[in-house]
C-alpha cells in the first residue's frame, strides 16, 4: 500500500534541489522500514471487526511461534505481575482479556519493525521517552476511570506518538542531533527547527509511517497530537498529549524541547482528572516505566 506524499513546510528558503533531495531521502527511508508482519496486519483487521472473537485472535497468533513466545514472555514479566507463570496463550487470554493480548501482540510487532542494530544514544533516549509516554498515558487513563480492558490501547498510542522523530533520528541522524543540540543551547523549538532545516517535521513523517503500517485512522491523529489536542480530538489523543507534557516536564528520556508543558484546568476537566491524579501518576511513573522496559527488550 503506497503512502501519500507528505506536505512539507519550511520557514527558510531552501533551493529546490536541497528540498527535493531531503524529501526523497525521507520518503524512501519510511519505505525501508520493515512492513508489519502478516500476523500484525491480521490483528489490526480483527481490531476493526466488531464481530471478531477471542478465538479468532488465538488462531492468528498461534501460527506465529516467535510472536507467541514474545507474548508469553511479556505476560510473565513484572509489567503484569501475574501471581503464577502463564504457559499458554489461552490462559493468558482468559486472565488478561482480548484487548490486552491484542495490544501486546501489536506492540511486539511494532517494536520489532523499528529495531536498530547500531546503538545511537539519542534514539535510545527517544525510545525511553516514547515508552514513558505510553506508560503515563495508561496510568492517566486508569486514574480517570477508563475501562481496564482498553488501558493497553493508551499505552500503545503513547508508545507511537513520536515515531516520526524516531525516523528523523534514524535516517537523518547527524542533522537531527545537531538540531537537538542547537535548540538546547538556544532554547529553541524542535518542530520549528526541523521544518526550517530539514523541510519536514516529526509529526508529518509520523503520519506517513502510520500509513505505511496501515494502522487505524486514530494513529494519524496521534502522530499529529500536538495540533489536535482539545474537545474535538479523540480521547486517546488527549491522554497521550497530556502524558507527553508530564514526561517532558519530568525530563525522562529525550526531551526535544521544554515548550508547552503547562497543564491547564480545562485539560484536566476534559479528561476527568485532578491535580492529585497528575501528582500520583508522576510518582508512580518511574516504577511502572522500569517494569515496561520488557516491551523494548522483546519480553526479556
Amino acid at each position: 500500500m503506497s503512502a501519500p506524499s507528505l506536505p512539507f513546510r519550511a520557514s527558510t528558503c531552501p533551493t529546490p534541489l536541497d528540498s527535493q533531495n531531503i524529501r526523497t531521502s525521507l520518503e524512501e527511508s519510511v519505505g525501508k522500514l520493515p512492513a508489519l508482519s502478516s500476523t500484525a496486519l491480521r490483528i489490526i483487521e480483527l481490531v476493526n471487526d466488531p464481530s471478531a472473537t477471542p478465538k479468532d485472535l488465538m488462531k492468528v497468533i498461534q501460527v506465529d511461534p516467535v510472536l507467541t513466545g514474545c507474548i508469553l514472555n511479556l505476560v510473565n514479566s513484572s509489567y503484569f505481575s501475574m501471581p503464577q507463570k502463564i504457559s499458554s496463550l489461552n490462559r493468558a487470554l482468559i486472565l488478561l482479556g482480548f484487548n490486552t493480548i491484542k495490544n501486546i501482540a501489536l506492540t511486539a510487532a511494532l517494536v520489532e519493525s523499528t529495531s536498530v542494530e547500531k546503538k545511537v544514544k539519542e534514539i535510545e533516549e527517544l525510545w525511553q521517552h516514547m515508552l514513558a509516554v505510553g506508560v503515563c498515558a495508561k496510568l492517566l487513563a486508569l486514574h480517570s476511570g477508563q475501562p481496564r480492558n482498553i488501558l493497553e490501547e493508551f499505552f500503545i498510542a503513547g508508545l507511537l506518538h513520536d515515531i516520526g522523530d524516531f525516523i528523523l533520528l534514524r535516517f537523518e541522524s547527524e542533522k537531527t542531533v545537531k538540531i537537538l543540540k542547537d535548540i538546547k543551547k538556544h532554547d529553541g523549538n524542535f518542530e520549528e527547527s526541523c521544518a526550517s532545516e530539514l523541510f519536514v517535521t516529526g509529526p508529518e513523517i509520523g503520519s506517513k509511517v502510520m500509513s505505511h503500517w496501515q494502522l487505524p485512522d486514530v494513529f494519524q491523529e496521534i502522530a499529529h497530537h500536538q495540533k489536535h489536542f482539545g474537545r474535538d480530538a479523540a480521547l486517546v489523543v488527549n491522554f497521550v498529549h497530556l502524558a507527553d507534557k508530564i514526561v517532558r516536564r519530568m525530563g525522562i528520556g529525550l526531551v526535544s524541547d521544554a515548550h508547552s508543558i503547562h497543564i491547564t484546568p480545562d485539560q484536566l476537566d476534559w479528561l476527568q482528572l485532578s491535580e492529585e491524579d497528575i501528582e500520583a501518576t508522576s510518582e508512580k511513573l518511574p516504577e511502572e516505566l522500569e517494569k515496561a522496559q520488557v516491551f523494548i527488550n522483546g519480553g526479556t
